[in-house]
């Protein structure tokens, strides 16, 4: 961690208190919710944004390439541009909800920190990227308070109907869930599996997807990186055994990878998707190549939540 690092970690706990950096902006989420008696949900970003000195402008005119939102200084007042286009389009809405949070988060930090956090954001790469991921986080907390998220899930079985009926409720991407779902459980992560391979001369089999991490995730494994199989599982059967949309629990599974091993408890659900055994769909992955990269919709989808041994309240997804 670089010195600027540590400055604005230690003064935004030194002004708004909590153990970690997580907690200190998860409190300041709080409380500009309370501020702007904003109870109700899905949660709008507009007063939040003007409670904080902000106008709102949208178009798309002074936004640049995919921008969704972004701040602007205009005649010396703060402006939030939002990409109508992609704020009223359904696809790229809960994307866009996404990116104006994070906004409203380097705005938390700028009423609470002052100059302090553009010159600790601007010193070096490292420092604008913790910068970028702490807004991220202020995002998460403004858009799904994680009170009400536990109350939405404890409502409903983890499948893919509750999902997306919890999507509804905050107004949020799958991504962005399942992330804010990892914080929920102790050494959390969600890990998503489809049937695929990466290139022609690998096996289609179960691999992973994506990896979703809490806002703090633990140094030891409490994750598996892109493409790893059920092979680096212990105790886990086949995805088969699963009944659709019907959570289950699995206590003590062991996830390896290299030299690394973890033992955790599980929530594992499987999904169906939109195909038949014999049709194949190129994957769509941002950041990797995807020409090669085939799967196998048939098989649907297979989602775990992964937590510390014992510590998992697996009726907060719907396990009896």
């Amino acid at each position: 961690m670089s010195h600027s690092d540590s400055e604005l970690d230690r003064a935004l706990m030194d002004r708004v208190g909590g153990a970690n950096v997580v907690a200190a902006i998860r409190r300041a989420c709080v409380a500009l919710r309370v501020e702007t008696g904003m109870q109700y949900l899905p949660i709008r970003l507009s007063v939040l944004a003007r409670h904080l000195g902000a106008t709102i402008r949208y178009g798309d005119d002074v936004l640049h390439g995919n921008e969704e939102a972004a701040l602007k200084l205009v005649n010396n007042r703060i402006v939030l541009c939002v990409s109508r286009a992609k704020f009223e389009n359904y696809r790229t809405r809960a994307r866009a909800r996404f990116s104006i949070a994070h906004e409203i988060g380097h705005l938390i930090l700028f009423k609470l920190l002052g100059p302090t956090v553009l010159e600790s954001s601007d010193a070096n790469r490292r420092a604008y990227q913790r910068t970028e991921r702490l807004c991220d986080v202020a995002a998460s907390h403004l858009l799904m308070p994680r009170s009400d998220l536990s109350s939405a899930l404890r409502a409903r079985e983890f499948t893919h109907r509750g999902v997306n009926e919890i999507r509804g409720i905050f107004d949020v991407s799958a991504a962005a869930l399942f992330k804010a779902v990892a914080d929920l459980v102790p050494d959390g992560c969600v890990l998503e599996w489809r049937y695929f391979r990466r290139h022609p001369a690998e096996e289609q089999t179960w691999r992973v997807l994506n990896t979703y991490t809490a806002s703090r995730p633990t140094r030891l494994a409490s994750w598996m990186p892109f493409g790893c199989t059920l092979k680096h599982i212990e105790g886990f059967s086949s995805p088969n055994t699963l009944s659709p949309d019907r959570p289950e629990g699995r206590t003590k599974l062991t996830l390896s990878l290299g030299n690394s091993w973890a033992t955790k408890d599980a929530v594992v659900c499987v999904w169906p998707l939109n195909g038949n055994s014999s049709q194949r769909a190129l994957l769509s992955l941002p950041q990797r190549p995807v020409s090669r990269i085939v799967q196998d919709p048939s098989h649907g989808r297979l989602m775990m939540i992964v937590g510390k041994v014992g510590r998992v309240d697996f009726r907060q997804f719907g396990v009896e």
